[in-house]
């Protein structure tokens, strides 16, 4: 915990230092006894807290490939805690997300066809957590968040028409948070998944589906705005470029 407080701090080398301090002694733990299901847990927690410094820093391809080696070393820890008791929701739910963390770190060193894998995975995990509990705001988001950078590594591909229906699926799971809770979604949230949306139309060569969304992101946009207090400055200048590239190429 107090390496994650200094890494939300920026102090990224003193974050990571005090993650591997954590790290060595969840290790002895896990050694001691590699049966105790508690250790276990310690030991993937720290793993992860040693790969969150570089998953922020600013030197990208060397920090994330940092990052990659822990989280893949505590993906089969976090695999067996879940394995371990099927009616555990918070194990299996640690597992999902660590999934997607992997293929966030992966998808930030375009290796896309890891990335998929990864999210893929992720999805139908948090699927069934979803089923057993259909309002949960933290299941929606957990199914929702892999979908939609499924959708984004596909359409890096140009697997536009797989990428549309993870697209589509994401937004109507991001839409249901909104509807129960507003301010529990980031302000890029919607809008972001209607620009990918509207990638994956343009990419299929449906011009007026793309302009469509486009607009609809920019309409989220305003609405999240108004939510949230903040502008969306990038993100309407992206939908903006995309609509006006549209319009040129239609005359």
């Amino acid at each position: 915990r107090q390496s994650s407080t200094i890494t939300r701090l920026r102090r990224f080398d003193e974050a990571y230092e005090v993650a591997l301090q954590g790290l060595g002694l969840a290790q002895r733990l896990t050694n001691s006894d590699p049966i105790d299901v508690r250790h276990k847990v310690r030991h993937m927690q720290a793993e992860i807290s040693a790969g969150f410094p570089h998953t922020i820093r600013t030197n990208p391809k060397r920090n994330l490939h940092l990052a990659l080696q822990h989280y893949e070393r505590a993906l089969p820890l976090a695999e067996s805690i879940a394995a371990s008791d099927a009616n555990n929701i918070r194990a299996t739910r640690d597992f999902s997300g660590l999934l997607t963390r992997i293929g966030e770190v992966q998808l930030g060193l375009a290796d896309h066809a890891s990335a998929i894998a990864a999210f893929e995975r992720a999805s139908i995990i948090a699927e069934r957590l979803l089923k057993g509990d259909p309002d949960s705001i933290d299941f929606l988001e957990a199914v929702a968040l892999p979908l939609d950078r499924m959708a984004a590594s596909q359409n890096s591909l140009k697997r536009y028409a797989e990428a549309l229906p993870n697209a589509k699926r994401s937004l109507e799971l991001y839409q249901r948070i909104g509807s129960i809770a507003p301010k529990k979604l980031q302000a890029e949230t919607v809008p972001s998944v209607r620009t990918r949306l509207g990638d994956c139309y343009e990419g299929l060569g449906d011009r007026a589906a793309a302009i469509d969304e486009y607009t609809k992101a920019l309409e989220a946009a305003g609405v999240a705005e108004k939510t949230h207090g903040r502008p969306l400055t990038e993100l309407r200048a992206f939908a903006n470029r995309r609509l006006a590239a549209l319009r040129v190429s239609a005359k």
